[in-house]
Order: C-alpha cells, then structure tokens, then sequence
C-alpha cells in the first residue's frame, strides 16, 4: 500500500509541476495572496474576465453555465528538516542526515450561484529518510481534510447568513487558541456544524465541533467521540485602523492529562483581543483569556496573557522593523485547591521552530528584528527567553501534551532560542523558507535531562495554485 499511496504522490507532484513550466501560467492574472483557509478564496469574478487565458486562471473558475461553476486548486510542499540533539538530546535519532516531508493537497469547490456550495479537499503527507518513530503529525498517505456542504439561506445588499456541516478546518485570531497548525504536514480539522453573521462591521460564527484524528494510513482518520469543542466568536471593525474580538470557548474531553495527572476536563474560555490593521509605523496585538469549568472533582481557574508589538522604519527602503512579543501563560500550583494549568485548546506552534515547547505554563520574551532587502524578501532575527509559569508544573509540547514532567525540579529557566529565518515569496505561486534554531537548554532542561545544545534546520519550497 505504501508503495502505491508514494507513485500517486509522484503522479499528482509532476502534474503539477508540470502545469507549474507553463511560463505564461506561472504568475496568475490575479494578484491577490491565497489564503490560509483556501476555502475562503472567491475567483467568481473571474466570470466576466474577457482575458482568462492563463491556465491557472481557467482551472479557478470553471463554468458550467446556468448559474453553476467550478474552482480547483492545491498545493504541493516539501520540507527538509534536520535536528542535532532533539529535544536537547532526550530523543536518540539515526536521522544523521534529517529526512524530507512531503505533502500534497488539492481541492475541488463546486458552487451554484454562490447560494450552495460543496467543498471537498484531499490530503496526502509521506515522510522520506525519517528513522526515529514517525507519527500522524507527518505522515497521512491519503485521506479527506476537509470534505463539507455549504449553504447561504438568507442575505441582502449588506449581510449574509451561512451554514455549513461537515469536515472542515478553523481559525480564529492569531491561531493562539484555535488554528490550522501549519507546520506539520498534517493541519487540524474539525467535524461538525458552523454558522457564521457577516454585516460591514462584524463578523460572528458559532460552532459544535469534534476534533478529527489523523491516522498514518489511506482514508483512515476517525472522529474524536471522546472530545467536544464549541464556541461563539465574534470579530468587529472598532475603527478603519482597530479591531476588537470577543470569543466564548466550551471544551470537553473525556480524558485529559496534565502534570496533576488524567481526569474528566470541562472547561470555558472567555478571552478578548484588541489590535491594530497594519498601520505603517507602529502595530499591536493583545489578547487575553480566562477558564473555568472542572477537572475531574477539581475547578479550573487559569488564564492567558499575549502581546506583540512593532515598529517599523517605514521610510526606509528595506523597512527594518523592531519586535517584542511576551506571553504569560499560567501553570498549576499545588498550594491551590483549582486546576491552574492553561488549556490552549488546539494552537498553532508558538515559539520557534525547533523547541518541543507549547502554550501551558510558560512565560516567555520574544524580541526580534526583520527586514526586506528586496520585494517579498524577508529575513528576520529572534530570540527567545522561556520560564516556567509554576515550578510545580511540567513543560508542556505544541500540542499541549507533556513534553517535560517536572520531576521536583526547582529551576525555572527553561532554555534560550535563537532563530535566523528567510522567507522568500518568489511570486504567486512558490514560496521558499530557509530557517536555522539554535537552542541551549536552562537549568530545568539540565535538571531533567540530558540538556544538550539543540539544533534545528529547516528549509521549504511551496507551489500553491
């Protein structure tokens, strides 16, 4: 089966790589980004384009005449990863000379009269020369990732009412809480019902979902009957230059685990985020949120606090632009009688790119610096420093699982990261990323480990279309 799933990766790569040679194809009439939800792409207006004649243009609208109409797209990715002492030496690897993930994404949305619409997205992510265990974050041979039936029962000149069931994936701010995690070869997707209000000033949805396992093989992930996730999140234009977000989050699952150990979870996300719409100098983005609910006979009280903030020189030719970025993010205390371990739900990574470290019971500073020495050309240097919130916690991963028990260790320093990225959007189409980590582990990675110097590279070429 392996063999078979790896010849039609290489059937659909050189399809697409070949549509890709075509030069005039290659940099699409239209020049506005893709998306990170491609769903939410609209190519209708291609329909009254007298000069479709690229190729890429003709695959995205696709009209089949009395009111129906077609759009595909995809993407094909690889990225090339290779760690020194993984997770600071805590995880033995023959992986001498790192190993290449691939992954290949297409989709199909059929729509009639932007009134119904049925959006189907197939996946497929193969791992090449990867020793140590290879899990569903990497490898998915082939199975649907989004695959779900939308329907529009009522708008007018200025608002719209939406519905849609089925397979699909979700973003909400920042992806601090809820986001497609874009890193692995297999994002984050859901399987429920949402409803979404959109007016000129806002936008709200609510959602009942279940978090969709991804497993390693051909049409084999499941749905996750032991977990809920719910919500209500509402997005508003404050100002032409500020927005403000309000959200509600219920989670449920029937066994969760923590440093205080695996129970019954319950919990309730009230949060807000205030920020600024890309002005040309100064930028912000500050979010907080705070849970309740119970951890088997125990209450939850935690809480979350974010920002980032930049400044650019945006007078000067490659824009050099100066960053800062915190998070407090609480952890459990055993002097308390609640749960106090934040709960990030299902995030995107946060802190760099080669650290096995997640949002729960972390503090952590972020400064850095990037510029453009050529259009859509950026380089950027970060650093980071990371504290545990409560030393009678653990170090938690990106996914919020443990990475590190707290084995009675008193340290709180967890470690340093220094991060080189180059990130370079060729045109359209390709994109390339060039990143380089080095990571020397603090007191408590030495009190529980190995405590190695961490080194990480990754390189990534993408074709999207």
């Amino acid at each position: 089966m392996q063999e078979k799933v790896n010849n039609y990766n290489c059937v659909i790569a050189f399809i697409i790589v070949y549509v890709s040679s075509f030069s005039n194809a290659l940099a699409q009439s239209h020049e506005e980004p893709f998306k990170v939800l491609r769903h939410e792409e609209d190519y209708s207006y291609l329909k009254n384009d007298t000069n479709k004649l690229k190729l890429l243009d003709r695959i995205k609208y696709i009209d089949f005449h009395s009111g129906f109409f077609l759009s595909i797209g995809g993407e094909l990715r690889y990225q090339y990863e290779h760690y020194k002492n993984e997770d600071w030496g805590d995880v033995p690897s023959d992986d001498k000379n790192g190993y290449l993930l691939q992954r290949v994404m297409l989709h199909a949305d059929f729509k009639f009269k932007n009134y119904v619409s049925v959006f189907a997205q197939l996946k497929s992510g193969i791992v090449y020369g990867k020793e140590t265990p290879v899990g569903p974050p990497d490898k998915n041979e082939l199975d649907f990732h989004q695959l779900y039936l939308e329907a529009i029962p009522w708008q007018d000149s200025t608002r719209k009412l939406m519905l849609r069931a089925g397979r699909f994936e979700l973003l909400y701010g920042t992806g601090r809480l809820i986001a497609v995690s874009d890193m692995p070869n297999n994002r984050i997707n859901f399987q429920g019902g949402l409803i979404r209000y959109n007016t000129p000033q806002s936008n709200t949805e609510m959602f009942l979902v279940r978090p969709v396992l991804n497993k390693m093989f051909v049409f084999d992930d499941l749905v996750d009957y032991n977990a809920w996730l719910g919500g209500v999140y509402h997005k508003n234009n404050l100002t032409a230059a500020t927005g403000g977000d309000i959200y509600y989050f219920y989670s449920k699952k029937d066994s969760a685990t923590f440093e205080k150990g695996t129970a019954r979870q319950v919990r309730h996300t009230i949060g807000a985020k205030y920020y600024s719409k890309y002005k040309k100098y100064f930028n912000y983005d500050l979010e907080f949120s705070y849970q309740f609910g119970s951890f088997g006979n125990k209450p939850i009280s935690s809480y979350y606090f974010s920002n980032e903030l930049s400044y650019a020189l945006a007078n000067v030719k490659t824009v050099p632009t100066f960053t800062f970025g915190s998070n407090i993010i609480a952890g459990n205390d055993n002097n308390r009688r609640f749960m106090g371990t934040f709960d990030a739900l299902y995030p995107r990574p946060y802190f760099g790119l080669a650290a096995p470290i997640g949002p729960a019971n972390l503090i952590n500073l972020h400064p850095g610096f990037r510029f453009y020495p050529k259009k859509r050309l950026i380089i950027a240097i970060e650093f980071d420093w990371m504290w545990r919130y409560s030393t009678d916690d653990a170090l938690y991963n990106p996914s919020v699982d443990i990475s590190r028990p707290d084995d009675n260790s008193d340290s709180r320093f967890v470690g340093t990261q220094y991060i080189l990225e180059c990130d370079y959007q060729i045109n359209r189409n390709f994109s390339m990323l060039l990143g380089y980590s080095v990571c020397p582990p603090g007191g408590f990675i030495s009190d529980t480990g190995n405590g190695k110097v961490l080194f990480f590279l990754l390189a990534r070429i993408s074709y999207k279309f």
